[in-house]
């Protein structure tokens, strides 16, 4: 058994058979490629749990998980400048001061989420998002920041 298997069976149960509607990608993909990027990174086993849950923490009673304190820090840090029209005038010394005092393993999953958030992008809206020069730029400075604070 995985550490966070309780996890993955919960946001398996809820994306069940949900596709993006632009990529057409199933939203199973995005936590898929996350734990990979989590694993290739040597993350914290806290991250994996983490990355599981951040998409159920408005929907579903996730208090069950020791994870679920991690999931409220997640997602307040997650909220600095997220893509919004100046995200391209934030930089990482900034940055890095809104994201103070977060947690590593909290970091590492932010990080994934950034990565594999990045990838969908370039792959799917980088030469037709009417804003992907500020799109461009605000995974650039987060991704950048992420890793600076983590040190890799």
């Amino acid at each position: 058994m995985i550490s966070y298997e309780r996890e993955l069976i919960a946001i398996k149960a809820f994306y069940a058979n949900q596709y993006a509607t632009r990529s057409g990608t199933p939203y199973m993909n995005h936590i898929n490629e996350g734990l990979a990027i989590l694993k290739a990174l040597e993350a914290p086993e806290m991250s994996n749990k983490i990355f599981c849950l951040h998409p159920l923490h408005m929907i579903v009673n996730i208090t069950w998980s020791d994870a679920y304190m991690r999931v409220l820090e997640y997602h307040e840090k997650n909220g600095i400048k997220r893509n919004n029209k100046h995200s391209d005038d934030i930089d990482i010394l900034d940055l890095s001061r809104k994201l103070g005092g977060i947690t590593r393993e909290v970091l590492y999953a932010l990080l994934a989420d950034k990565i594999q958030n990045q990838k969908d992008f370039e792959i799917y809206h980088q030469h037709t998002h009417p804003r992907r020069i500020e799109l461009t730029a605000y995974f650039s400075i987060w991704i950048d920041t992420l890793r600076q604070m983590l040190g890799i």
